[in-house]
């Protein structure tokens, strides 16, 4: 079977990077904490964004500078866990789906 000819490039760029183990980790806590006991239930954003804040603050990672790669486009932000939500978001690894006024 060919995996990689099946998924999106852009899903290994955050395990790729300089910051990849950060990235792994934070994959591995989302899955842990976030999703593995929940099956049929969609979590809150909020809920996301703040395991990932979690996680990087383990990591010691408290500002956008010490979570930026070269040749990456930054979001914007000033808070290094959106910057790292936006990053696993537009490589794949997060879908948004939205519910009225909840996403």
């Amino acid at each position: 079977m060919k995996l990689f000819g099946y998924l999106p490039e852009s899903l290994f760029q955050p395990l790729a990077g300089p910051k990849k183990h950060v990235y792994a980790r934070l994959l591995m806590r989302l899955y842990e904490k976030v999703y593995s006991a929940r099956i049929l239930e969609t979590p809150l954003r909020e809920e996301v964004v703040r395991q990932i804040e979690i996680g990087l603050s383990e990591s010691g990672i408290g500002s956008t500078d010490e979570l930026s790669e070269e040749g990456s486009e930054d979001q914007g932000t000033s808070q290094a866990h959106y910057l790292a939500y936006y990053r696993l978001r537009d490589t794949g690894w997060l879908a948004e789906e939205t519910e009225k006024w909840r996403v």
